[in-house]
């Protein structure tokens, strides 16, 4: 298997199989067999396939990884850029406030009378 180191994506693949019969001395025998073996396994079926992406594929596939790792670079800074405007408007909000910390004057009501009662 051939995989691109960067994706993990398979350009190559090839699969193999194979059936395998085990002949001993004593099967040989019980069967009633003149068979000899020795204690190998004996191949009865053998295939294999192959794969292979194809070069105008590989180009398309490496079009997108360059892409999509240029985007996800970009959409790093900008969410990096992002989080460092929110940190210094917090900052701001929490050091700096809008008004200073004084009480301020109350303003006189008008329609007052000296007894304390309003009209």
């Amino acid at each position: 298997v051939l995989i691109e180191p960067v994706t993990g994506r398979v350009w190559v693949r090839s699969v193999k199989l194979q059936w395998n019969v085990g002949i001993s001395n004593e099967t040989g025998s019980i069967l009633g067999w003149n068979v000899t073996a020795l204690e190998v396994p004996l191949q009865l079926f053998w295939t294999e396939r192959v794969a292979t992406i194809t070069d105008e594929e590989i180009h398309a596939y490496k079009h997108l990884i360059t892409r999509l790792m240029a985007v996800s670079c970009g959409g790093i800074i900008g969410f990096g850029v992002i989080a460092l405007v929110i940190i210094i408007v917090g900052l701001v909000v929490c050091v700096y406030p809008f008004k200073p910390n004084r009480i301020l004057p109350m303003i006189e009501d008008l329609n007052s009378v000296p007894n304390g009662r309003h009209l």
